[in-house]
């Protein structure tokens, strides 16, 4: 369980920071100002997860605590799948990038119709997390309900 929790602040942080970025460069905030330190750091948190939501792609880099601190790179992608076989997927997102992952043994499928790769269809709306620099190794593919829920699931814990 902690892993999903992590994948998904992994991808918020990375989508938050980049929304900050662009914040920081457009000069300004429509946001009003939070009434209370606690309650700031509540509203900030349900917004960076409503930001998540929307995300369409992502790349991010973090340290491997296991290989001695080395860099991994992490890519995602939610959108329709265009081409799916027992070793690839390929998704479309709606701004029209499309990612290639591989898929193996490792690879953790969770859609409504079942958790194995021959479950998933062409025309199926997933995201997808993988890592690799050149050639992306899918690590999950979820289905889009299974994803909306957990989202929203993260998104109203953020609160408490």
């Amino acid at each position: 369980m902690w892993k999903k929790v992590a994948i998904v602040g992994a991808v918020a942080a990375a989508i938050v920071g980049s929304g900050a970025a662009a914040l920081a460069t457009s000069g300004g905030s429509s946001l009003p100002p939070p009434s209370s330190p606690a309650a700031g750091v509540k509203a900030t948190k349900a917004r960076g997860l409503g930001v998540l939501r929307g995300a369409l792609h992502g790349t991010w880099v973090t340290r491997d605590g296991k290989s001695g601190g080395s860099f991994v790179q992490h890519d995602s992608i939610r959108g329709q799948v265009t081409e799916v076989s027992a070793t690839s997927i390929t998704v479309k997102a709606a701004d029209g990038v499309s990612m290639v992952f591989l898929v193996d043994s490792s690879t953790k499928v969770r859609v409504k119709s079942g958790t194995a790769i021959g479950d998933v269809h062409d025309g199926d709306q997933v995201g997808v997390l993988g890592t690799g620099s050149s050639t992306m190794t899918a690590t999950r593919v979820v289905g889009a309900g299974a994803l909306a829920r957990g989202l929203h699931r993260q998104a109203g814990s953020a609160g408490s």
